[in-house]
């Protein structure tokens, strides 16, 4: 008649995720709830069936609660851009990220232009060029600084920091300077976080003083995430052998800490309820050091639940546990539905308890320790793997096996670190010994991860699966032990399992189906204007998936910004790219080829395109590379296939010199051509390069032209505009001191009548086209249609 726990969560988490879809107004669906509400007493009164009602009441209410949370006004909304005054108390531990400080600051109340007002909400505060005193939890705060909204993503795919900042409650950023800040008092916030919060401090010191710093850093990941700590190389080993989740407390760190009190209780002779009791205490401070993050409440609550029943003589069902874990902090935050950790953990956590019988079933043949390590293993990568290509665009293959190894030396590590951290707070030579023999376990691992990252096949990038393979891999998986049951109920047979089967083939064949759609490539021409900054990058991809990019933005410093790294590579393996067929360099300016170096490390490149005016050294490349180079000037042609066609327009074989700046004015300059709609590159050309340019007639019209420089004074000039007359223009800047682009710029686009986009306003721009029709896109933004004269695709 009534539903089951797990049935209750799902139905509340599928309320959730449709309400991130569907923006219906909470008091509509507050009334909707009302009415189910009262049928469902009705339907009670007369005995009837409610399940389904529940059900559906309980998807209302799932919806009501996050539209209540994304709609939920905020006293800020009235000072968005404006400087205020706050006051507040620090509410999680600060993040020190170079210079960069940033942490949680629920405010008091604000002031602007000497007016008090009320407030209270959550604020992310976030202070750059820091040098001053520890800011630490508890400290109660007065600041000085502007009211911003989080940036929304810039490109195709890219992370929301918007709306995960939203989903956790945290509408604004408060952007003080360092010198806006000042402590008003300390010890305002709960006294037991503030302790484990120093204990934590105590403990990281031990490990300082105790190991190497590369030891250290792998050892203070391991016990409190602080993967920021460690080396890029080191965090990228990790990742590509499939061991990541080791540095990111999880469940499974819970289980490592829970394993020590078990034992301790063990040595000391302790009764089981004891034991367990002490062993649930150690978790809740291991908690409170390492903070509520959702993979370690899902634990720590699972792990209550079976303590509570342990008390209580009641034998605790794990599925009950962990919905009973996955309602609770979805009534607390909807929000952590959305974010990889919740989902990570709680998957796998149900792979191992719906699938691990089967498996190890399966695996009989081995012996029993090792079957039941791989199938742990294997079910938890089973349930979480389209998870990790959905949100890391990939998964490693190896990960299996790796885990069977990484996994309990990890352990061995976590439990010695924490002895002898706790030896450290006592007698710190102990913790010297202990930490020695620690130090010799976290280079092995170490090593290990490296060899496995070094694997061939050790990483497979993938695009994110779409909601049709989702919905039919999970529901494969479900079938899965229904498919291959332990024993045949008696008078059954074999014929039982026949409609299983008949829907796994069904849902075999959806999985194909949506494999097979996403990797055809219709027989059109996409241009994408990627957003990187104050620079250039744009990503060609050719009817049947040839994919090349023109230029590859600002980077190649030291420190700061590298739109390789950070921009290009994600997005090129969020469209599934593998390979890039060839590499356009405009000029060798740091905002275009910058990026370069992180482009070719990250994936294979076909050749690289340059005008051979400019030596391969320009451009940080070798004579000698392995990837071949190619100097094109005027008039090359490159046919690139199905119908596209590129020629180089400039520069000329002899390059132009004595200009205000001969890089930018000896700029590739390209038109790249399908059907009846042309695309114009032209890097950063100048004034003295466009003139050279019309000079001999070396200009050609184009549906859709790329501004030169950033939008700068002195290029795109009028008459050039005047023989382009392109319908369409991008201009690819970002935050600069140049004053790009220039007013005056803008002005000869609009009075010839182009429809402009920025990249700094618009984000990324992608453009479609089959060689007939046009179709625009915009990262921030709905599709734009650019007034009627280019139709809309149909769906």
């Amino acid at each position: 008649m009534f539903l089951s726990l797990p049935a209750v969560t799902i139905a509340y988490a599928l309320g959730i995720f449709l309400g991130s879809i569907l923006a219906l107004k909470p008091t509509a669906l507050l009334a909707f709830c009302t009415l189910l509400f009262f049928l469902v007493i009705g339907q009670v009164r007369r005995k009837g069936e409610v399940g389904l009602l529940l059900f559906l009441l309980l998807i209302l209410l799932g919806m009501f609660r996050y539209q209540l949370l994304w709609q939920r006004p905020s006293i800020l909304d009235n000072f968005q851009g404006k400087e205020v005054v706050a006051t507040g108390i620090v509410v999680e531990e600060p993040a020190l990220r170079g210079d960069r400080l940033s942490f949680n600051l629920k405010l008091d109340a604000i002031e602007y232009r000497g007016e008090p007002v009320p407030a209270a909400e959550e604020v992310l505060v976030q202070v750059r060029g820091w040098a001053g005193e520890g800011i630490v939890y508890g400290d109660r705060l007065q600041l000085r600084g502007r009211v911003q909204s989080p940036a929304q993503p810039a490109n195709f795919g890219e992370f929301n920091y918007n709306a995960y900042l939203r989903r956790m409650g945290i509408k604004y950023l408060l952007l003080p300077r360092p010198q806006g800040l000042r402590v008003i008092s300390r010890g305002e916030g709960n006294p037991l976080v503030a302790l484990a919060l120093r204990v934590k401090k105590l403990l990281l010191g031990v490990i300082e003083a105790t190991l190497p710093p590369d030891q250290g850093r792998v050892l203070q990941s391991l016990l409190f995430g602080e993967r920021v700590a460690l080396e890029p190389d080191v965090l990228q080993d990790f990742e590509k052998s499939g061991v990541v989740h080791l540095l990111a407390v999880s469940g499974l760190h819970v289980g490592f800490v829970a394993g020590l009190g078990f034992g301790l209780g063990r040595l000391l002779a302790w009764s089981p309820r004891f034991t367990a009791l002490v062993s649930g205490l150690i978790v809740a401070l291991y908690l409170l050091v390492i903070g509520f993050r959702a993979s370690v409440l899902r634990a720590g609550i699972m792990l209550w639940v079976g303590i509570a029943g342990l008390l209580l003589n009641r034998r605790a069902d794990s599925l009950t546990a962990l919905s009973a874990a996955g309602l609770f902090l979805l009534l607390v935050r909807p929000g952590f539905l959305f974010t990889p950790g919740f989902q990570l953990s709680f998957g796998a956590t149900w792979g191992i308890l719906y699938l691990f019988p089967l498996l190890a079933r399966a695996l009989s043949f081995l012996p029993r320790w090792l079957a039941n390590s791989f199938a742990v293993s294997a079910a938890a990568q089973l349930a979480t793997e389209p998870i990790l290509a959905y949100h890391f665009y990939g998964f490693a293959p190896w990960s299996v096996f790796n885990n069977l190894v990484a996994v309990p030396l990890a352990g061995v590590i976590m439990g010695l670190g924490l002895v002898s951290c706790g030896a450290g707070l006592v007698f710190l030579p102990l913790a010297r010994i202990l930490a020695a023999a620690n130090g010799i376990l976290i280079t092995v691992l170490q090593k290990f991860i490296a060899l496995a990252a070094s694997l061939p096949l050790a990483y497979l990038y993938l695009p994110p699966p779409g909601p049709l393979f989702l919905a039919a891999y999970y529901a494969l998986l479900v079938l899965l032990p229904r498919l291959f049951p332990e024993q045949e109920k008696e008078g059954e047979g074999k014929a039982g399992a026949v409609p299983y089967r008949a829907a796994a083939l069904v849902l075999v064949s959806i999985l194909l189906f949506s494999w097979i759609l996403s990797s055809l490539n219709p027989h059109q021409l996409e241009v994408t204007f990627l957003s990187v900054g104050a620079g250039d990058a744009v990503v060609v991809t050719l009817p049947g998936g040839r994919t090349c990019l023109i230029d590859t933005g600002p980077g190649g410093l030291e420190e700061g910004f590298d739109a390789g790294a950070g921009v290009i590579i994600p997005y090129l393996r969020r469209q599934g790219v593998r390979r890039l067929d060839l590499i356009f360099l405009t000029h060798p300016h740091q905002d275009h080829a910058g990026g370069l170096a992180q482009v070719t490390a990250g994936l294979p490149v076909g050749g690289i395109v340059f005008p051979r005016i400019f030596s391969p050294g320009e451009f940080g490349l070798s004579p000698d590379s392995a990837i071949p180079l190619f100097g094109v000037v005027a008039g090359d042609r490159l046919d690139l296939g199905r119908g596209v066609e590129c020629t180089v327009l400039h520069p000329p074989p002899t390059p132009l010199t004595g200009t205000n700046d001969d890089y930018n004015n000896n700029s590739l300059v390209l038109l790249l051509k399908m059907g009846a709609v042309s695309f114009l590159f032209t890097g950063d050309l100048e004034g003295a390069g466009e003139n050279y340019m019309l000079q001999y007639n070396r200009v050609s019209p184009a549906t859709v032209l790329k501004v030169a420089h950033h939008g700068a004074r002195n290029s795109t000039g009028r008459e050039f505009l005047g023989k382009i007359k392109p319908s369409l223009a991008v201009i690819s800047t970002g935050p600069n001191s140049f004053g790009h682009p220039h007013r005056e710029t803008l002005e000869r686009l609009d009075a010839l009548g182009v429809k402009t986009f920025r990249t700094d306003v618009d984000g990324a721009i992608r453009i479609r086209t089959d060689g007939k029709r046009v179709w625009l896109e915009k990262a921030r933004g709905k599709e734009n249609d650019s007034k009627g004269r280019f139709p809309r695709p149909r769906r």
